[in-house]
C-alpha cells in the first residue's frame, strides 16, 4: 500500500488528526482522528524537538506503531518518510508518506521532498487561516 497524509500531531493529547489522506487499499471510513499508543510518545516528543524537518524510518515499528497503519489497510512491512510544516518554529502540520517495503526512502528521497516545504507549509498556514 501506498499513502499520504496530510495531518496534524498534537503531542500533548497524544493525537493524529488527518486533514487528508489518500492511498491505495484506503478503507472508506478511515479514522480522522487516531489516539496514539502510549508506546512510542517519548520517541515522537524527542523527534519533534530537535528541530529536524524530515526524518526516514525505513524500518517497521520504530516510530509508527503497525496496529496505527493497519487501520488505513496497511499491513506488513513498510517504510514511512515524514515532514515537519512548521511556520517560525511553531509546527502547524506534517506531510506523511508511506510505501509498501522496509529500506524503500533514501536521502533523494528527503532531498526531493524538501523542495516542497515551503510551498505545502504556505499551503497549510492559509488553510488553516480560513
Amino acid at each position: 500500500m501506498r499513502l499520504l497524509s496530510l495531518d496534524i500531531l498534537d503531542l500533548e493529547e497524544n493525537t493524529l488528526r488527518f486533514l487528508a489522506v489518500v492511498g491505495a487499499g484506503l478503507p472508506e471510513n478511515y479514522e480522522r482522528i487516531v489516539h496514539l499508543p502510549q508506546n512510542g510518545h517519548d520517541e515522537r516528543l524527542a523527534f519533534w524537538k530537535t528541530g529536524e524537518v524530515i526524518r526516514i524510518v525505513n524500518e517497521p515499528g520504530q516510530i509508527i506503531s503497525p496496529e496505527i497503519l493497519e487501520r488505513f489497510g496497511q499491513k506488513g512491512d513498510f517504510s514511512f518518510m515524514g515532514m515537519v510544516l512548521a511556520v517560525e518554529g511553531n509546527q502547524i502540520g506534517n506531510l506523511g508518506l508511506v510505501t509498501d517495503g522496509v529500506n524503500q526512502y533514501t536521502d533523494e528521497h528527503a532531498r526531493l521532498l524538501r523542495l516542497l516545504l515551503e510551498p505545502l507549509t504556505i499551503a497549510m498556514s492559509n488553510a488553516l487561516e480560513h
